[in-house]
């Protein structure tokens, strides 16, 4: 049975207009990315709204029994609280939502439905972790590709997710998640043509590319609201860490052709070989980064400097030495992964 998965994210640091139009960022044939206004949220989560209100009352009924009609009136007031609530916490910033169609398994079991004002509620009639395990790193990619966009290294926060489906009589099956966080008042950034522009072709060259799931997915983690500055600072590391472990191979290559093309004896080629059989294993991070940054850093003196600056601080948390939170310099690694991911993306093309 076809479904549609929608997520909706809460940047907290964009605004891409003033009005409440949805802007359209990638497109495809499974998948739609747009963002739109938190002023929106009422109208983009409405069906999730619904099918949680109807599932509330559902739980509820089983314990109440003869008191359904009672509970259904309840369907507005309930709407409404989950409506003010988010509104309580989403204060600032627009929102990002994902749509992705697929195909999936679905058991309907008579013996646990009840149709509520032209909706079927079943239970346990797909396997909602599935669908959602499924779509994790495209979803990473995305989430990845806004940020290193508009170099934002403010929080993001999952908003609701939900899975929507038709039956065979073309009602809507209940399917749905919420989870609600805390909101932190900061500065938007606006987006503009151009920045949707970019998004897009970052979005399109992320999902693409299976070597960078691990480092996007704990990028993404370093932004998350969730996180304490201490661990918001390692997942970045270790973004960054992975990124230049994976890719070392690929920039050694391209190093070793770029030398050869502009040398006339074929014999280099036999002593670049020769080397890096010989140095195999035993480049530190700190080299290997040196060459990535070559190729794909606007400041490479700089990013190397800051490099080896942050690891230094690394190597002291990971011999035990106490460092105060607050010293940690998360914000300039932040700067320094999403550069680096975001000029990967953008040159690897070219390299």
């Amino acid at each position: 049975m076809e479904y549609t998965y929608k997520v909706i994210f809460n940047f907290e640091g964009i605004s891409h207009s003033s009005d409440k139009s949805a802007l359209t960022v990638y497109q495809n044939d499974s998948i739609l990315v747009t963002i739109t206004s938190k002023e929106n949220l009422d109208d983009i989560c409405h069906d999730i709204d619904q099918k949680g209100a109807y599932g509330n009352v559902i739980l509820r009924a089983l314990h109440r029994k003869g008191r359904e009609d009672e509970l259904r009136n309840e369907l507005p007031k309930i709407i409404s609280e989950i409506q003010t609530e988010r509104r309580k916490t989403y204060t600032t910033g627009d929102c990002l939502i994902i749509e992705i169609i697929g195909e999936t398994k679905i058991t309907l079991n008579e013996q646990h439905h009840t149709e509520l004002d032209g909706i079927h509620i079943y239970f346990d009639a797909l396997n909602r972790e599935e669908i959602q395990s499924k779509h994790k790193k495209t979803i990473d990619s995305i989430l990845a590709s806004v940020s290193l966009t508009l170099d934002s290294r403010e929080r993001i926060h999952k908003v609701a997710d939900g899975i929507h489906c038709l039956h065979t009589d073309g009602k809507p099956i209940v399917s749905f998640t919420m989870t609600a966080g805390r909101a932190n008042v900061i500065l938007s950034r606006n987006i503009d043509d151009e920045s949707a522009s970019l998004m897009s072709q970052l979005i399109t060259s992320s999902i693409s590319d299976k070597n960078l799931q691990s480092s996007f997915r704990l990028y993404n983690k370093s932004l998350s609201k969730n996180e304490s500055r201490f661990k918001a600072f390692m997942n970045s590391w270790m973004a960054l860490e992975i990124f230049t472990v994976k890719m070392f191979s690929e920039f050694e290559s391209i190093y070793a052709t770029s030398l050869e093309k502009n040398h006339e004896t074929k014999a280099l080629g036999s002593f670049l070989q020769r080397t890096k059989e010989v140095m195999k294993g035993k480049y530190r991070i700190a080299d290997k980064f040196t060459l990535i940054a070559a190729f794909v850093s606007d400041s490479t003196d700089d990013d190397i400097a800051a490099f080896k600056r942050i690891k230094r601080m690394r190597d002291d948390i990971s011999h035990g030495v106490e460092v105060n939170d607050e010293d940690l310099p998360l914000e300039d690694l932040r700067q320094l992964t999403g550069s680096i991911l975001k000029n990967y993306l953008l040159k690897r093309d070219a390299l």
